[in-house]
């Protein structure tokens, strides 16, 4: 559909049933997978959700909702527990857009594979690859960072999800992250803070933090957010 491939995978819900609907597939989307809720019969939305920011459009941030479902198949390619964000798309936006896509299945489950995909046929072919079998890490902190600066190293909290770890340590949107466990946080870039701030178990994380011209230390340790 104008040059851009999309799949029809089977989604199964905890709730109720299975469906399946057409997603974009787009190596260059940040997320892992992103469905649309009004396509979704509220039955199927996850009981569990945390509200908040998924991520970065060209119009700012985009709102929604973050959850999980049972499982998602293409074909023989099967996800369990798949960490999904599930948005609400407006109007204007539903009705202008003519490819009728409900969803897109982003690089944080593709890059679990070797991809080819046959334009001339309409065929994908997917190998999982030595990333295959990792299981999706996603932020435990509960901070949403945007980088500014020439080299975009520099950090501000633009958002934090409610009742998280850095939420109850009591960090703030527009605080700038001036060092994280010690080092300039200009050390780091996104990918790398990302990383950090998925660590598995009870790491603690220290911030040096900048807030209407005073510093502060903020600690606390990572958990899971969903």
């Amino acid at each position: 559909m104008k040059g851009k491939p999309y799949i029809k995978p089977k989604f199964y819900f905890t709730n109720t049933g299975i469906k399946e609907g057409e997603i974009l597939f787009d190596s260059g989307a940040s997320v892992g997978l992103l469905l649309y809720k009004n396509f979704l019969d509220t039955t199927m939305i996850p009981n569990k959700l945390i509200a908040g920011t998924i991520g970065m459009g060209l119009g700012g941030p985009l709102e929604g909702y973050l959850g999980r479902i049972q499982r998602m198949e293409i074909d023989w390619a099967v996800e369990e527990n798949v960490i999904t964000n599930f948005q609400q798309i407006d109007t204007f936006t539903l009705k202008n857009d003519q490819s009728g896509k409900q969803g897109i299945l982003g690089n944080s489950i593709i890059s679990k594979f070797n991809v080819l995909l046959d334009f001339n046929n309409q065929k994908l072919y997917l190998k999982r690859n030595r990333f295959g079998k990792k299981s999706a890490r996603i932020d435990r902190s509960g901070l949403f960072i945007i980088a500014s600066g020439v080299n975009l190293n520099e950090y501000t909290v633009k958002d934090i999800i409610r009742n998280s770890a850095a939420m109850e340590a009591g960090i703030l949107p527009g605080d700038k992250i001036l060092r994280i466990n010690g080092f300039s946080s200009k050390n780091y870039n996104l990918g790398t803070l990302n990383a950090k701030f998925s660590k598995p178990g009870k790491k603690k994380v220290r911030l040096k933090i900048l807030r209407n011209g005073m510093k502060y230390n903020i600690s606390f340790l990572l958990r899971d957010i969903i």
